[in-house]
């Protein structure tokens, strides 16, 4: 799947990071488990990029609701100047929406495949 595939950054890195599923399990205030797919952590600069990774050529808001969730945001980092990019990852045309980075998926994983991380930062950032 999707999902299972896209961790494979840190494969390619020069850096020390970390991929990994964050999930917020629900408390009083909310009604669902809130998540994100993907979290990029950069040990040595210290960022955070955030993924969303979606089966739709179609572009919505709901997509992008967990990575607007200030409550989410600050679980992941106190700090939001350490959260260098929010983007979502689909079937559709690359693209910028609302401050969104929307990218192709083929696209994504080209690049990370082809031309490495760096090549991938640029495209995301």
């Amino acid at each position: 799947s999707l999902h299972d595939a896209l961790p494979i950054w840190p494969r390619y890195a020069s850096l020390p990071v970390t991929a990994y599923k964050a999930i917020f399990p629900q408390n009083e205030e909310d009604v669902v488990d809130k998540e994100i797919d993907m979290i990029i952590e950069n040990h040595q600069e210290e960022k955070f990029y955030l993924f969303e990774i979606k089966h739709s050529k179609e572009k919505s808001e709901s997509q992008s609701k967990w990575l607007h969730d200030t409550n989410v945001l600050n679980r992941i980092s106190s700090d939001k100047n350490k959260i260098a990019c929010m983007t979502i990852l689909y079937r559709g045309d690359t693209c910028l929406e609302n401050d969104l980075k929307y990218v192709n998926i083929e696209e994504y994983l080209t690049i990370l495949h082809k031309q490495g991380i760096n090549a991938v930062i640029q495209l995301i950032s």
